[in-house]
């Protein structure tokens, strides 16, 4: 093949892909019956309405599966039962799951296992460094491994999320201390996150401090529902395995016993009407 007709034939694909993005852009950029000088957004659907989800940039794909699932606690029997351990519960009912036994590691700071979930073998840790140093253990085991910050799932507790819910997300900023230690030593807030709601001491109407609350024990109810969405997490492992990150994050989000309560509400309440009421008694000039 001569020279020319070959860079041309390499040079296609770019353009294509080029276009296609540019075309995804503006269709998403506004909605069909949008005026001019309108701002407001279309609904997304399929692949992009996903990648919207996940904060996910084109060039991470959706189909690749985690290498690594890393649970935050705290070690020691002290602090076995706060909700700041919610990662570790998470890797415990993984393993009541699938066969798998941790191991101390102190080449990885940690306790380390595998699994096999459907075909692929998955590596397991729990930092043993207590929370705020958790990215010590993991970047020791992503560097020796050669892991890319896109093949490492982190569960934690989520003080955003309510009990009972459990939600994907790649990357972000987080006020999270091992969060925030993992992102320092991998260089990237660009991994995967499985938030564990454990609610917050002002939605759940708690007179307690950010700091006590996550190093105390939930109650019986706020147990059991913070159980049911890692079982739910568990569950759906097999999905994310073998179908990737966009099936799997649609599955578990749309299954959110919370998500499916704010639909409610929401569809059960008039549309507008509060609104037009508040417009028409506030002044014109106001």
């Amino acid at each position: 093949m001569p020279p020319r007709q070959l860079l041309r034939l390499l040079a296609t694909p770019t353009r294509n892909k080029a276009l296609a993005a540019k075309t995804d852009i503006r269709r998403c950029r506004t909605s069909p019956d949008a005026g001019p000088g309108s701002d407001r957004m279309s609904t997304p659907t399929g692949r992009q309405s996903a990648r919207l989800i996940l904060g996910l940039p084109r060039n991470i794909p959706l189909m690749n599966a985690p290498r690594l699932i890393v649970g935050l606690g705290n070690p020691t029997d002290q602090h076995a039962h706060d909700r700041h351990n919610a990662g570790f519960w998470f890797i415990d009912a993984l393993l009541r799951h699938y066969p798998g036994q941790m191991r101390p590691d102190a080449k990885f700071l940690g306790d380390v296992g595998e699994v096999r979930i459907g075909t692929q073998v998955v590596r397991l840790l729990k930092p043993m460094t207590y929370m705020n140093r958790s990215g010590q253990s993991v970047g020791a085991l992503a560097r020796f491994y050669r892991l890319e910050p896109a093949d490492i799932l982190v569960a934690y507790d989520e003080l955003d999320l309510m009990p009972g819910s459990a939600r994907l997300k790649l990357g972000g900023s987080s006020t999270h201390n091992g969060l925030r230690d993992i992102t320092a030593h991998l260089g990237t807030p660009r991994y995967w996150r499985l938030r564990l709601g454990i609610g917050h001491p002002r939605s759940l109407n708690l007179n307690k401090s950010v700091v006590d609350f996550v190093l105390g024990k939930p109650s019986q109810s706020d147990q059991q529902l913070i159980d049911q969405a890692i079982d739910r997490s568990v569950d759906h492992l097999p999905i994310l395995m073998r179908d990737g990150w966009e099936i799997a994050t649609q599955q578990l989000h749309s299954a959110d016993p919370t998500m499916q309560a704010k639909k409610e509400a929401k569809g059960s309440s008039p549309k507008g009407e509060t609104g037009e009421k508040t417009r028409r008694s506030a002044p014109e000039d106001a």
